[in-house]
């Protein structure tokens, strides 16, 4: 009887340890993401630069509206909304959400949260043309300097992710407290973020338990860090590092069309640029295709990729021609009379700079097709070209930006080409682009929308205000054991509630 005990208890014992060690193994394989983004900034304050990209990335921050994988504004915290006039939209803030700290939402937080990204950052202002917002009942009442009516989709950008403003602004600066699947619960500045799920989420459950966030400046350390298994996700890196891992055993790579734009500033105030002919010849004188392959990017030659939905297959873009860009350049009185490969013009040598901040294989094949026509063109690299733009110290000025950065076309065309707009460094001029863009202040139509921007890319490329090159893809490694990842063109897009590991 003895031994049968002892043989028994020892029985219960093993057993015993066979289920705690099941316990502990499956609390340490609780649902947990390592990724590796490429950029990360000083703090978490959405309100602050384009920090509210960040958290967006990580699923931390929701706005009243969204805009889908397939570029179509989507309700988020707004549900629905409606123009009462051409300068006042009523929202209906969705009901029955809380903030992580379980407040919960109401019409008056949204509209401090609004107040405060308009009071400490200029694009907000601008992106909302803000005059006021008030509360009525479930819904608020959001008023326009002017008629606007692209309002819904630019409070979809990260800018305006909706927060808990009753806390200080250090308070925010660590981790906001937002409506989002997930909760920031520690934060080293330009390091990490390490996050948690929302359980107070109104969406239902998210994917994860655990998340953590590292900045991995290099694209190849991001890729190193996915191969060695220290990170489950490798955002952005370049084609030959996605080529590590496609079509391999455990792996997955998301090649994923971009409304980014790779593009080219040409200032008018250049003597030989204030020629719409000569910047014509320069556009003829690019090989986008070659450069796409080198860059891994689609060929573009309009103002807007095909990612963006602007119409790109029905416009006839910029395109490769150098026979023409020459006879263009003989007929505007250029010609080489020295022999020496390069064209003059009363006297003086067609030799320009491009100025570029990311060492990419662009720069050097614009340069090479460039001379090619005879235009000398000298390379200058420099941390940061924004400010030579703004004093126009520059001939051409290579750069990118996500041109439907919140699905829609108005901010870009009115930004980069309207006669005074904010980001007009080249001072591009023309008075029929101004009046026709004008326009999708007061046009909410959709479709009616679309077909305006496309009419202003027209406009463009008859005036080739800019060279437009190539649209980069978003390359993401990962392992094959995350699953739900969506192939968002916005690349302020990255994780979201489905998003989950097996």
């Amino acid at each position: 009887m003895r031994k049968r005990f002892l043989l028994l208890a020892g029985l219960l014992l093993t057993l015993s340890l066979l289920f705690a060690g099941c316990g502990g193994n499956s609390a340490k394989t609780e649902k947990h993401l390592n990724v590796a983004l490429f950029w990360l900034d000083k703090n978490l304050d959405p309100a602050d630069g384009w920090n509210g990209w960040d958290l967006s990335r990580v699923a931390a921050a929701e706005s009243l509206t969204t805009i889908d994988e397939n570029m179509k504004l989507t309700p988020l915290l707004a549900d629905k909304w409606e123009a009462v006039d051409d300068r006042t939209w009523r929202i209906h803030i969705r009901q029955g959400v809380k903030f992580s700290n379980g407040k919960g939402l109401t019409p008056e937080d949204v509209k401090k949260s609004i107040e405060r990204a308009v009071q400490k950052n200029k694009r907000a202002a601008e992106s909302s043309k803000f005059e006021s917002i008030t509360v009525d009942g479930e819904d608020i009442l959001f008023r326009t300097t002017a008629p606007y009516a692209s309002l819904m989709y630019n409070l979809s950008e990260p800018l305006f992710s909706i927060i808990d403003t009753s806390a200080s602004d250090e308070e925010i600066g660590k981790g906001p407290v937002t409506t989002a699947p997930y909760v920031v619960t520690g934060y080293v500045p330009g390091e990490s973020i390490e996050l948690k799920a929302n359980e107070n989420y109104w969406g239902g459950k998210p994917g994860l338990a655990t998340m953590t966030a590292k900045l991995v400046k290099d694209d190849n350390t991001r890729a190193m860090a996915l191969q060695s298994g220290d990170t489950d996700i490798a955002q952005n890196i370049d084609a030959a590092s996605a080529d590590l891992f496609r079509d391999k055993s455990g792996y997955q790579v998301l090649d994923i069309p971009s409304t980014r734009l790779e593009f080219a500033v040409m200032n008018t105030a250049h003597p030989f640029l204030s020629i719409p002919n000569v910047r014509k010849a320069l556009s003829l004188a690019v090989d986008r295709e070659a450069m796409a392959k080198t860059y891994h990017g689609d060929a573009c030659g309009t103002a807007f990729p095909k990612a963006a939905g602007m119409g790109f297959d029905e416009l006839d873009k910029q395109s490769y021609n150098p026979e023409e860009a020459k006879r263009i350049l003989a007929q505007e009185g250029f010609a080489d009379t020295d022999g020496d490969g390069i064209l003059e013009k009363d006297g003086k040598p067609f030799a320009i700079t491009i100025q570029f901040f990311k060492r990419t294989t662009v720069p050097e094949m614009l340069q090479s097709d460039l001379q090619k026509i005879g235009v000398k063109a000298d390379l200058v690299f420099l941390e940061d070209t924004l400010e030579n733009r703004k004093l126009g110290k520059f001939d051409l000025s290579n750069t990118n930006y996500l041109t439907a950065m919140t699905g829609d076309s108005q901010r870009f065309l009115t930004a980069n080409f309207a006669t005074g707009g904010s980001d007009n460094y080249g001072k591009y001029s023309n008075p029929r682009y101004d009046a026709l863009v004008a326009r999708l202040d007061t046009v909410s139509d959709p479709e009616e929308r679309r077909q305006i921007s496309i009419d202003a890319q027209k406009i463009l490329l008859e005036d080739n205000p800019y060279l437009f090159l190539v649209s980069p893809k978003i390359l993401i490694g990962a392992k094959d054991s995350v699953k739900n990842l969506k192939k968002y063109p916005l690349d302020y897009y990255l994780i979201d509630k489905d998003t989950t590991v097996e």
